[in-house]
């Protein structure tokens, strides 16, 4: 408005679009890249740190959301004197505001007495929606990232990472050990001799950046 009161008529500025990154094609999905990226929105306390992070992924020729949770913290243990450090990573996949897959591993360590850290991870994939046919199979796809994952944070870490696997499903024993078996084979997993339900394990060491 100018000084005697008369609007004064200014050209319509368009406000800049937001840019969007392109979808990631699920069989180049690096799970490691994608949960160290800076750009994830963070939050730290003392003694507690968590940051979320969301993206899109191709599956198939249909885009999915892709959504990552981590939380880090220490625990002070008045007993025994313990200091234990633990990180969670919980990826999901999503369409439409439905879960189609879900995956989770954990890292605990020892601060004090400890040389390894122990890593738990598993993978649900939800079945009874309309992407079951476009997302058959990647549960074990997305299983065999989170192994490299394992292999990616011992490196990171400059730790050991201890991975006890365990059979934890609704498969039937045969069906469980068809499908995972030459994963683990694959591997190079110990198997564990009766002792149900911890089936295989691995030490991940660091390896030399190359």
């Amino acid at each position: 408005m100018s000084k005697d009161g008369s609007l004064i008529d200014r050209p319509h500025i368009k406000p800049p679009e937001e840019e969007t990154e392109p979808p990631i094609d699920f069989a180049s999905l690096d799970l490691w890249e994608f949960s160290k990226n800076d750009e994830a929105v963070k939050r730290s306390e003392a003694g507690f740190s968590s940051y979320n992070k969301t993206g899109v992924i191709m599956i198939s020729g249909e885009v999915f959301k892709f959504n990552l949770k981590y939380n880090g913290f220490i625990n002070q243990l008045e007993q025994n004197n313990l200091v234990y450090k633990q990180e969670n990573f919980e990826f999901c996949l999503s369409k439409d505001n439905t879960k189609i897959l879900t995956s989770f591993i954990n890292f605990k360590k020892n601060k004090k007495t400890d040389e390894s850290t122990e890593a738990t991870l598993y993978v649900k994939r939800y079945t009874g929606s309309q992407c079951d046919d476009s997302t058959k199979g990647k549960g074990i796809e997305f299983y065999k990232k989170m192994l490299s994952f394992l292999q990616n944070y011992s490196n990171e870490n400059a730790i050991s990472v201890h991975h006890v696997v365990r059979e934890l499903s609704d498969m039937s024993d045969t069906d469980w050990h068809a499908k995972f078996d030459p994963i683990l084979i694959d591997k190079k997993y110990i198997e564990i001799p009766d002792n149900p339900p911890d089936k295989w394990e691995k030490m991940y060491n660091p390896t030399p950046a190359k």
